[in-house]
C-alpha cells in the first residue's frame, strides 16, 4: 500500500463514461443543492472530451448555480477511467486529505 495519498474523492455515483449519463447523473446529483459551483473532469484514462461534459452541465445547471473556478461553495468532480466515470461533489479543500476533511 502507498505510504501516502495526495487526494481521496468520496465517490457518490459511477456511471458509465457516456456524455448523456454523466449529464443526467450530476443534474441528480445536485438537485437540490445550491450556491456556486466548479465543474472538474479528470481523464485517468482512455480517451474523452472533458471540456464538452463541461460545458454541457453548466448549460444544464446555469439558471440554478452560479459557474465559479475560484470562489465556489461545490465542486463536481468528474473522474474519467475508462469506460467508468466516478461523480463526487466536495466542499472547498475535501480532497485534501486530513483528520478534518475525512470525518
Amino acid at each position: 500500500p502507498p505510504a501516502c495519498a495526495r487526494k481521496v474523492y468520496p465517490v457518490f455515483l459511477s456511471v458509465n463514461t457516456d456524455y448523456k449519463e454523466l449529464i443526467i447523473a450530476s443534474t441528480q446529483l445536485l438537485h437540490n443543492k445550491e450556491g456556486s459551483i466548479y465543474i472538474e473532469c479528470i481523464v485517468r484514462s482512455g480517451t474523452f472530451d472533458c471540456r464538452a461534459i463541461q460545458m454541457a452541465i453548466g448549460g444544464m445547471i446555469r439558471d440554478r448555480f452560479k459557474i465559479d473556478s475560484k470562489n465556489f461553495d461545490l465542486k463536481l468532480s468528474i473522474n474519467v477511467i475508462g469506460n467508468v466515470s466516478t461523480l463526487s461533489l466536495l466542499k472547498p479543500g475535501q480532497e485534501k486529505v486530513s483528520v478534518h476533511s475525512l470525518s
